[in-house]
């Protein structure tokens, strides 16, 4: 693809002990990008360890640590700030795909995918716009909500990232959350079969510790969020954090069926996650 270089950016905080596929989610990046990038903002729970020995296999993954004092930021501010400083400072890419820790893009689509960015790089659109499928919800996000994503646009000036990369605008304008850049673009014409999938807090530990983390660290206010943890922490007596390792459960949701890529089917099996062997035997070169 000529004059294309595409850069994946995936922000990480403690996801080891937070119990996400990031891993997982990393390998499955890695045939749509260039480089991919992993902006971690100062885990202290063994992900520094995992990211230096899967960037030590893989060239592709670049690793940047940021030592964040989250006392200064507001919401996610952090992962936001942070995020577009790395993308005009460290991404070689004139196109950027935004990964969550626990988000992925199945491989059956990996050549539409690829030839649709290279088809708006050509014809100077901005970004793609996808439908978004939340996986431990059980749900499908209707036709009138589910074209409200962006992971996929074009390195331009102004860019700004919101609410922990959920969208990206430009000069505070509202264009990009709705799918686009330019006020000509047509989205429908590059987003017909492409679709993000969030995976989400499949442990029942990993939930727990993203809502309080969400509210604690992040200080997101988040009725529902902050609500759920609530619900779930009286419903199995949790007090405190050290109450979790009694709760290691798996959700075993239906939608866990066949089309899910297989390096998530050894999830099923695991009381809660770490990284397998066999996904540093799949990163090697």
């Amino acid at each position: 693809m000529k004059d294309l270089y595409i850069s994946g950016i995936m922000p990480t905080y403690n996801v080891l002990s937070g119990q996400y596929p990031f891993v997982e989610c990393i390998i499955l990046a890695l045939p749509l990008v260039d480089e991919m990038i992993i902006m971690d903002l100062g885990s202290d729970d063994g992900t520094k360890d995992v990211l230096e020995k899967i960037a030590s296999l893989n060239n592709k993954i670049k690793l940047k640590y940021i030592n964040v004092d989250f006392e200064k930021y507001k919401s996610y501010e952090a992962i936001d700030i942070n995020f577009i400083d790395t993308m005009y400072n460290d991404a070689k890419g004139n196109w950027i795909i935004a990964f969550h820790a626990d988000e992925f893009f199945h491989p059956s689509e990996y050549d539409v995918i690829r030839k649709t960015i290279y088809k708006a790089h050509i014809e100077n659109y901005n970004s793609i716009r996808h439908s978004l499928y939340h996986i431990d919800r059980l749900s499908y996000l209707c036709d009138d909500v589910n074209w409200n994503r962006v992971r996929i646009f074009r390195k331009i000036k102004g860019l700004v990232s919101k609410d922990a990369i959920d969208g990206f605008y430009v000069n505070n304008c509202f264009e990009v959350p709705q799918g686009y850049v330019q006020s000509n673009i047509q989205p429908e014409l590059y987003s017909n079969d492409i679709t993000s999938h969030h995976l989400g807090n499949i442990f029942l530990k990993g939930r727990i510790l993203a809502n309080m983390r969400h509210k604690d660290v992040f200080k997101t206010q988040d009725i529902v969020r902050i609500e759920h943890n609530e619900q779930l922490k009286e419903f199995y007596n949790i007090k405190d954090v050290d109450d979790l390792k009694n709760f290691h459960f798996f959700y075993t949701y239906e939608s866990f069926h066949p089309r899910l890529p297989d390096i998530f089917k050894g999830l099923m099996e695991m009381k809660e996650y770490y990284v397998r062997d066999e996904l540093y035997n799949l990163l090697k070169q």
